[in-house]
C-alpha cells in the first residue's frame, strides 16, 4: 500500500523588525493596488487543497495513488439514443484577419456513455445532480486542472509518495503533450490493476471500460460554457458564462484585464469561483491541452488539415479576451530543441467511453437504430420481389445476390450513395420533428398572450361600463349646459366599449384557431418516433433555460407540450383543451 503524503504545517512564524513592518503599512496606505486586485492569502497546502478545495453536490471522483482522488463533474448532453448528437456553434467572433483561428463553426457533440455505465456509488451521486436528465448521454470532466500533487502521485505510483510542497496545489504545467499521454497511460494502468471497480463498464463487452483521457475540443468548450446548466444562448455567447451581477471577470479567472493587477504566476486550483457546471479554472490560470488536433476554421467548419495540439482557456499570461471559451490556440508538439513545453500550459481530464466497441449488449440497439435510420433489413429476397423494396434494401438484396466481383463493386457503390442519402433524410426528419416541437411551444406561448390580451380587453370593457354608469349619475344632476358635454363623453365611452368587446371577441376566435392548429401539429406526431420526439424535446429544454420573463413563459409552454405529447400517445385527446392550457398559464 502506498504511503500518504506528508502534511506541511500551516505557516511558520517569521520575525520581522518593527521598522520594516511600519514601512510595509505605509506602503499599503500610499501604494494601494487597483480595484479588485487583492488576493486572498494562499491556504496551507494539504490533501484537500491539491484535489478538491471546494466540494459541491454532484462531485464524483476516481481514486488515485497516494490516497488522493481525481474529482469530476457530470456533463449531460441533451441527446438520447445511439445515433443522436447535440448540434451547436462554438468559437468566437474575433478579428476578421485571424478568424481562421477562432471563427464560429458547427459542432456535433455526443457520448456513448450513460448513467447506467457508472459504478453504483458514482451513479447515485450523478443521478441526483442530473435530476431529470437520466436518459441523456454523459461524460465526466475534471472539476479542476490536474495539480502538481496529482501528477506526481501517478508518475511515482510505484515508489514512495512525494511530500507536499508550496506548489503542490498549482496546476501541472511545463510538460509536453507526450508526457500527458504517459500520465494517462500510467493512471489507467493503475486504475485497472488496483481499482477496476471504480471505472465505468459496458454490459456484454469484455473489451472496453471507461477511459481517462484529454477532453475533445467540443467537450471542453461545452463544459467551460456551463454544459447542461447553461441555456442555448449562453452556449453560443461570446462570454465564458453568465456571472453574478456584482462580480467582475477576475472573480472567475486568472488573466490580465484592465483595472486589476497583472498576474505573474500560477494560482492554486480552485482559487476562483466556478462556472455553472461547477468547473474551476476554465478561464486563465493555466491554458489547457485538449485531445483534438488543431484545424483551422474555414467557412463555419473545421478545415480538413490537422496540425498540432489545441489549447483552450487562456492563461495567467494572456488577456481576458484570449481566455474566452471560444478562443483557441495551436501548440506545435515539437520545437527545434525537442518536445514542446510551456510554463502556462496544463491539462484536465475527461472520463468517457469508447464508441462502437463499448456498446456491448447495447450493440444490438445500435444496429437496430442504424437499420431504422437506413430503412433496411439487409435480407436476401427473391429477385421478383426486389423491385418492390425501398431503394436501400433493394441495393442490399442485390449486393447479397451478386454473381461476380464486378456486380458486387457496382452494388456496393450504389449502396454507399443510398446510405448517404438515407442519413441525410434521417437528419432532415429530426429537423422536421424539431420544427414541429418548437412550433407547439410557440403556439402555447401565443395562446397565453392571446388570452392575456382577451382578458385585458374585457377589463377595458368593464372599466368603460363603470365609467358610463358614473357619467349617467352625473347626468341626472347636471344642468342643461353640462348635459351636452356629459352625453358626448357617454357616447364616446360606448364606442370604446364596443371596440373593447370586439377585440375580446376577436381574441376569443383567435384562441379557437390557435387550439385547432395546436391539435393539428400534435396529430403529426403519429408519424414521428417517440425516441426522436423525446430527444428533440430534451434539446429544446436547453434553449429556454434562464430567469427572464421570456424563459419562464417558454418553460411553462414546454411543460404543457410535454404533458400533451404524453396525453396524445395515451389517446387522451379530450384532456388537451383550451381550459387545460390556460389553467397552466398562471
Amino acid at each position: 500500500m502506498t504511503e500518504r503524503f506528508d502534511r506541511i504545517s500551516a505557516g511558520a512564524l517569521v520575525l520581522i523588525p518593527k521598522a520594516f513592518c511600519l514601512l510595509l503599512v505605509l506602503a499599503g496606505l500610499f501604494l494601494s493596488a487597483p480595484a479588485g486586485a487583492a488576493i486572498k492569502r494562499t491556504q496551507p497546502v494539504d490533501s484537500t487543497t491539491v484535489q478538491n478545495p471546494k466540494p459541491y453536490k454532484g462531485d464524483v471522483s476516481l481514486p488515485m495513488p497516494c490516497d488522493l482522488n481525481m474529482v469530476f463533474r457530470v456533463a449531460s448532453i441533451p441527446a438520447v439514443g445511439k445515433l443522436f448528437d447535440f448540434e451547436t456553434y462554438f468559437g468566437a467572433r474575433t478579428d476578421p484577419a485571424t478568424q481562421y483561428m477562432d471563427m464560429r463553426h458547427l459542432v456535433n457533440l455526443a457520448s456513448s456513455m450513460s448513467l447506467d455505465n457508472l459504478p453504483a456509488g458514482m451513479k447515485a451521486v450523478a443521478a441526483e445532480f442530473l435530476e431529470g436528465a437520466g436518459q441523456d448521454q454523459i461524460f465526466l470532466i475534471g472539476k479542476y486542472e490536474v495539480s502538481n500533487a496529482q501528477y506526481e502521485a501517478v508518475m511515482n505510483a510505484d515508489g514512495k509518495c512525494p511530500s507536499l510542497k508550496d506548489d503542490s496545489s498549482r496546476p501541472r504545467t511545463e510538460i509536453s503533450f507526450f508526457e500527458v499521454q504517459d500520465f494517462l497511460y500510467k493512471y489507467m494502468t493503475w486504475l485497472i490493476e488496483i481499482f477496476p471497480e471504480a471505472l465505468p463498464t459496458f454490459a456484454g463487452s469484455d473489451e472496453a471500460v471507461g477511459v481517462v483521457r484529454l477532453p475533445s475540443e467540443a467537450e471542453w468548450e461545452y463544459a467551460a460554457r456551463g454544459g447542461q446548466m447553461a441555456s442555448s444562448d449562453s452556449l453560443r455567447s461570446e462570454e465564458f458564462f453568465s456571472i453574478e451581477p456584482d462580480d467582475g471577470p477576475r472573480d472567475y479567472g486568472w488573466f490580465n484585464v484592465d483595472g486589476y493587477e497583472v498576474p505573474t504566476e500560477l494560482r492554486p486550483i480552485g482559487s476562483f469561483k466556478p462556472n455553472p457546471l461547477g468547473l474551476h479554472d476554465t478561464a486563465g490560470n493555466a491554458a489547457e491541452m485538449v485531445g483534438s488536433p488543431f484545424r483551422m476554421t474555414i467557412d463555419n467548419r473545421l478545415h480538413g488539415s490537422a496540425g498540432g495540439v489545441v489549447y483552450k482557456g487562456g492563461s495567467f499570461q494572456r488577456t481576458f479576451e484570449e481566455s474566452l471559451p471560444g478562443r483557441r490556440g495551436e501548440m506545435a508538439p515539437y520545437t527545434s530543441e525537442g518536445a514542446n513545453k510551456r510554463r502556462d500550459l496544463g491539462f484536465r481530464l475527461v472520463l468517457a467511453a469508447p464508441e462502437a466497441v463499448g456498446q456491448g449488449e447495447g450493440l444490438a440497439a445500435l444496429r437496430q437504430e442504424w437499420a431504422s435510420a437506413m430503412r433496411s433489413d439487409a435480407q436476401i429476397l427473391d429477385p421478383n420481389a426486389v423491385a418492390s423494396l425501398p431503394p436501400l434494401q433493394m441495393a442490399e438484396s442485390l449486393l447479397a445476390s451478386a454473381q461476380n466481383d464486378e456486380q458486387k463493386a457496382l452494388f456496393e457503390s450504389i449502396q454507399a450513395d443510398l446510405m448517404d442519402q438515407s442519413m441525410i433524410a434521417y437528419r432532415q426528419n429530426q429537423n422536421v420533428v424539431k420544427a414541429n416541437c418548437r412550433s407547439l411551444m410557440f403556439i402555447v406561448y401565443t395562446i397565453y398572450n392571446t388570452e392575456e390580451r382577451r382578458l385585458d380587453s374585457l377589463q377595458d370593457a368593464k372599466n368603460l361600463t363603470d365609467l358610463i354608469a358614473q357619467y349617467e349619475e352625473f347626468l341626472m344632476e347636471a344642468d342643461s349646459q353640462q348635459r351636452a358635454a356629459i352625453e358626448q363623453h357617454i357616447e364616446k365611452s360606448k364606442e370604446l366599449y364596443a371596440g373593447a368587446m370586439t377585440r375580446a371577441k376577436s381574441f376569443e376566435e383567435s384562441l379557437s384557431y390557435e387550439l385547432d392548429y395546436y391539435l393539428e401539429l400534435l396529430n403529426q406526431h403519429s408519424s414521428f418516433a417517440k425516441e426522436t420526439t423525446d430527444q428533440i424535446m430534451r434539446q429544446l429544454l436547453q434553449d429556454i433555460k434562464g430567469d427572464d420573463p421570456y424563459s419562464r413563459a417558454m418553460t411553462k409552454a414546454y411543460n404543457q407540450v410535454s404533458r400533451d405529447l404524453g396525453r396524445f400517445r395515451r389517446e387522451q385527446m379530450r384532456a388537451i383543451n383550451l381550459e387545460n392550457i390556460l389553467a397552466n398559464a398562471k
